[in-house]
């Protein structure tokens, strides 16, 4: 008996095998596309996080040392800052271990701490503010600790530029990129233990902090 249907022996036809290329290829490029949308929202997600996770950090280590501070004053440029944190062993003189320098980068991209550790020396409040307290400690070569709070920024300032013992309140402000975009930040503090009206050249005329 013979078969009513033809074995067909010739499988895909070109058309059919160029239609699956196309189709392949619209749904590999919908796959890729899709993957490298996520992939660059994830690293989006990741570069607002690290900046914010970054601009928090600072915010809470410069509050906390600005308001706890007894004085702030500029030494020796717009964007060098002393603060005498405390009266740590209470001699009422501001010792090189009780300042921390807040140093802006030459270029205004970065803001660092700067600490003299184990150090006692007695520094006169004028030698603080032209810079010359600094220059030596540096020259003298004593143990320091440089932390780098916003490694890369740009346009960093100190606010009001020009700092001096009567000040009480401060502000940082600075750029940071995020995702291509620059955005302005602002940090300020206000001092909680301000010492001007008993400061002389070598510190405090008496333990009131009022």
């Amino acid at each position: 008996m013979v078969s009513k249907y033809k074995k067909n022996n010739y499988g895909f036809t070109m058309v059919e095998l160029l239609v699956a290329l196309m189709v392949s290829g619209v749904i590999f490029g919908a796959i890729a596309t899709l993957t490298f949308a996520v992939t660059n929202a994830a690293e989006v997600n990741d570069e607002a996080s690290f900046t914010q996770a970054q601009v928090r950090y600072t915010t809470v280590r410069l509050t906390e040392l600005l308001k706890n501070a007894k004085l702030i004053t500029q030494a020796g440029s717009f964007y060098d800052l002393a603060v005498w944190k405390d009266d740590t062993n209470g001699d009422n003189q501001i010792n090189t271990d009780e300042l921390v320098f807040v140093e802006i980068g030459s270029a205004r991209d970065s803001i660092s701490l700067l600490e003299f550790g184990a150090s006692s020396w007695p520094m006169p409040l004028s030698n603080i503010q032209d810079g010359s307290a600094k220059m030596g400690l540096n020259l003298a070569a004593v143990t320091k600790t440089t932390t780098e709070i916003i490694p890369q920024c740009s346009k960093a300032m100190f606010y009001p530029v020009d700092v001096d013992e009567d000040s009480e309140v401060v502000s940082i402000l600075f750029e940071m990129t995020e995702n291509g975009q620059a955005r302005s930040y602002q940090i300020s503090a206000a001092l909680r233990c301000h010492a001007e009206n008993l400061l002389t050249d070598w510190g405090l005329t008496s333990d009131d902090d009022d």
